[in-house]
């Protein structure tokens, strides 16, 4: 899932408000359709004025008869609608239409790469709906979203130069994920000696769970009967503590490492004195920095270093964490890495969401296992809590989004960690080098996905907001403007 449920209870009558005003956002679309499609383009105009003014009178309404009354007049006219777009859809994407660029002087893309071979359109167009990250209609001109990659000896590699497919100034960016995010589908929570498997995808605790965790876990010593914190280190090891000990788990083998378990003194660089026992929790930053908390202290480890930062530990009050809930200052019970860019608090019943690029909490407490339909009512404390995939990461990694100044915001995804070459407000020219490509976030494949969305929040991704796209077409050698197909080698201008 994308993030935690939170469920606001709503009359039938308000629910049925929200569902029509959500389904009723106006599609985008080209803005001077041509002289055969006219007639089409101002019937859906005129119908679709009808159905503002009907949605005016629907928030003025007082009566639930009324509110019903405009509601079905609205169902009728979106029955009007729904044909004759699709007459119109089919006007517009004629071959004529298509090979037109849209009007000058910088309102039409090229290609978001160079002039180097190799390249091609992975997935995504209006060819491959289902693929799409943003569906659109597969009948008519979708050309929503784009993943683009480029074969090096017939390897998809990472690295390659990103160019800016339109003149604009760059508005947000996120450069210091470094995990992986494809295939991780199961968060453990861990419980005395048991463990909930809890699955992103369905959004509720697998059945026959909970389990023993060593029933779970190969491996696992007798003598641990419960877990004081988890983390998933993101190189395929994962690791758990108890007491004075620590344990290292193998993703891929599913099974303890030979050795283990160890005492925390003495293995970790830089480690203080003080923390050689009751770790209360610890977290995987995605960013190659890992957060450990015991009581109303933190301390931060690099992962490529090896090594607590200097000036650790600190305190979780002294102004790092921010917004945090009176409480909230001491003895974590757990913390984990959430989707969309934020993580998970759990303190005694309650959990409280954090926004990972700024470090604030996101609203109040909820109580632990809110939104999960089949969570069990005595796990309202649990102990720890771990991503299980390779990478542990849950994040939408590295992205660029640039202003064209005209209501559009170019992004461009998945790029390598530091491989962005501008920063926040710098204007950058078509053809400009704005980036190299990655796998972070989302991704099953070394690759870039490029799309157009008609605004932009910057607290994305915690708050989930996301615009609608914009369609549009390349230009590029071989053609005026025009929409590439999946599989096609691509011939850049840029």
């Amino acid at each position: 899932m994308k993030g935690t449920k939170y469920l606001t209870k709503l009359t039938k009558a308000k629910l049925s408000v929200m569902i029509i005003a959500i389904a009723l956002v106006p599609l985008q679309r080209i803005s001077a359709a041509p002289d055969n499609c006219a007639t089409l383009a101002n019937e859906v105009k005129s119908l679709e004025a009808q159905r503002a003014s009907l949605q005016k009178d629907l928030q003025k309404a007082a009566g639930s008869g009324e509110k019903q009354g405009l509601i079905a007049q609205i169902k009728q006219i979106n029955a009007q609608i729904q044909p004759k777009q699709a007459e119109l859809d089919k006007c517009l994407n004629s071959t004529e239409v298509l090979n037109q660029c849209s009007p000058p002087p910088d309102s039409y893309y090229k290609f978001p790469f160079g002039q180097e071979g190799g390249w091609v359109l992975a997935r995504g167009n209006w060819n491959d709906p289902t693929n799409a990250h943003n569906q659109g209609d597969p009948n008519g001109m979708q050309a929503f979203s784009f993943d683009f990659l480029r074969m090096v000896n017939n390897v998809d590699e990472p690295g390659q130069h990103i160019l800016a497919a339109r003149p604009g100034t760059v508005y947000d960016l996120e450069e210091s994920q470094t995990g992986n995010s494809w295939g991780a589908t199961k968060i453990f929570f861990f419980k005395g000696d048991q463990v909930l498997r809890y699955d992103l995808s369905t959004g509720k605790v697998d059945p026959g769970f909970p389990k023993q965790i060593s029933a779970i876990f190969n491996g696992w010593p007798q003598s641990w009967n419960d877990v004081d914190a988890a983390i998933n280190w993101g190189n395929g090891k994962i690791y758990f503590f108890k007491g004075s000990q620590y344990l290292r788990y193998d993703f891929a083998a599913n099974h303890v490492d030979a050795g283990f378990p160890r005492s925390i003194a003495g293995n970790w660089p830089g480690w203080p004195s003080s923390w050689n026992s009751g770790i209360d929790d610890a977290m995987n930053w995605g960013n190659g920095k890992v957060f450990f908390f015991k009581g109303g202290e933190y301390l931060r480890y690099d992962i490529d270093a090896d090594h607590v930062d200097a000036n650790y530990p600190q305190s979780i009050a002294g102004g790092n964490w921010k917004n945090f809930p009176n409480g909230w200052n001491a003895n974590f019970d757990a913390a984990i890495p959430w989707s969309f860019g934020r993580a998970v608090f759990f303190k005694g019943n309650q959990a409280l969401t954090v926004e990972m690029k700024t470090h604030k909490a996101m609203g109040g407490a909820y109580s632990v296992g809110s939104g999960i339909s089949n969570w069990p009512a005595s796990w309202s404390k649990i102990d720890a809590a771990l991503v299980w995939s390779h990478d542990g990461y849950l994040g939408v990694g590295n992205y660029i989004v640039i202003d064209h100044g005209d209501g559009t915001f170019a992004t461009y995804w998945h790029l390598g960690r530091h491989g962005v070459r501008v920063k926040v407000g710098d204007k950058v020219e078509r053809g400009d080098w704005i980036a190299v490509s990655g796998n972070t976030g989302n991704s099953s494949q070394p690759h870039f996905h490029f799309d157009v969305r008609s605004g932009w929040d910057k607290a994305y991704p915690a708050n989930v907001h996301e615009y609608p796209n914009v369609k549009l077409r390349f230009q590029d050698y071989s053609h005026k403007c025009w929409i590439p197909k999946v599989g096609e080698a691509l011939s850049s201008n840029n």
